[in-house]
Order: structure tokens, then C-alpha cells, then sequence
């Protein structure tokens, strides 16, 4: 399973965990649990669907694996995720005391 697929998981779980805690602090009713629960795994297997079309399409378009396609994607997020986030105003200050 990629990074995407776990995090998708990930959330997906907690999703249903949360969902539940707030239903059953209402009703304990199997009647309104289970077509809920149900309703909850549907919209993340489109989730789950539309990100795995989604690879697929830009292994297509880069004329890649989609194994690539997936670990470039993530390797997109990890970056993105762990540059410096600044304002425009900070970045130019710092740019300008280099030159």
C-alpha cells in the first residue's frame, strides 16, 4: 500500500470512528448505524476510486508505471509538505540580504 493509500486509510478509519462516537452519544439504534456506516464506506471508496483514476491518468500522460506515477506524487506532498512556509515579504528580505 502507497503513502496515499495509507493516509486515505487513515482517515477513512477515523472518519468512521468519529461518526460512530457522535451517533451512538445520540442513538444506539442498528437501524440508523449501519446504513450510516454504510454511507461513510461509499464515499471513501469514490475518494479511494478517484485518487487511484487520478494515477492512473498521469502514469498515462508521463509514460510511466503507475507504481512511478503513485511514489511521484507522494514524493510531490512530502516536499511540499516540508518546505519553509514564509511570506512573500520574508522571502524577498531574505533574498535580498543574500545578494
Amino acid at each position: 500500500m502507497g503513502k496515499i493509500e495509507g493516509l486515505v486509510l487513515k482517515i477513512a478509519l477515523g472518519v468512521f470512528a468519529a461518526t460512530n462516537f457522535v451517533v451512538c452519544i445520540i442513538t444506539t439504534n442498528l437501524r440508523v448505524l449501519i446504513p450510516l456506516n454504510i454511507l461513510v464506506a461509499i464515499i471513501f471508496i469514490a475518494v479511494f476510486r478517484l485518487i487511484a483514476s487520478n494515477i492512473s491518468g498521469l502514469s498515462r500522460d508521463l509514460g510511466i508505471s503507475r507504481q512511478e506515477a503513485g511514489k511521484l506524487v507522494g514524493d510531490y506532498f512530502a516536499y511540499y509538505k516540508n518546505v519553509e512556509r514564509i511570506s512573500i515579504d520574508e522571502y524577498l528580505k531574505r533574498t535580498s540580504q543574500v545578494e
